[in-house]
């Protein structure tokens, strides 16, 4: 207040500053705001990857049309014969996925923790000030090897069917690799590209 009473004109200058800073902030965030919603409506428009995994076989398949129409026929049917094989992998990744999304990974620790938690609850009353707290005294001082083993067991399983998808999706990448230099005659990395990009098109 007295600072106030004797620097009238510091004060303003202040006030000022404090509302250009305020202002400054407001509109940081309202273009940082405009920055995510550009960039999420431009990743909605991308090809998701299985998208992409399609409209690479679709290149494909289009470059042994195009090659038989001139009479590239034994190029054309190699083609074909890669093209099989990613289909039979894009199968199989799609397959996998599917099983991924529906089937939720068991959690028999978590359960048999929750379950141990409610019975100390209920035996002990009075000893925990409420059921995370023993929940949290079970999974810290029970055993529960079977829960346990039967988590481990859950867990490698949900492991193995994640890395067959990723050996599919390799496998297809593979054989698009080879059969992209093949349809296109080159031997660098937009071979790709072109492929890819003839697939989107229809």
């Amino acid at each position: 207040m007295f600072t106030d009473q004797l620097n009238p004109g510091q004060t303003r200058v202040e006030e000022n500053r404090r509302k250009s800073r305020e202002r400054q902030a407001a509109e940081n965030a309202k273009q940082e705001a405009e920055l995510k919603e550009r960039q999420r409506r431009e990743a909605a428009l991308l090809p998701t990857f299985d998208e992409k995994m399609q409209a690479r076989l679709r290149g494909i398949t289009k470059y042994a049309s195009r090659w038989n129409r001139v009479g590239e026929v034994a190029r054309a049917e190699k083609l074909e014969v890669l093209a099989g094989k990613m289909t039979d992998a894009l199968a199989a990744y799609r397959r996998i996925t599917a099983a991924l999304a529906v089937e939720k990974q068991p959690t028999p620790l978590t359960d048999a923790t929750a379950k141990a938690g409610k019975a100390l609850l209920k035996a002990l009353p009075g000893c925990f000030d409420g059921e995370a707290e023993a929940v949290e005294w079970a999974a810290r001082n029970l055993p529960l090897t079977a829960a346990r083993a039967a988590q481990n067991r859950a867990t490698d399983l949900y492991v193995k069917t994640a890395n067959q998808r990723t050996a599919e999706q390799r496998r297809f990448e593979d054989v698009f690799n080879e059969a992209a230099h093949l349809a296109t005659g080159n031997s660098n990395d937009t071979a790709l590209r072109d492929v890819e990009l003839l697939g989107l098109e229809f």
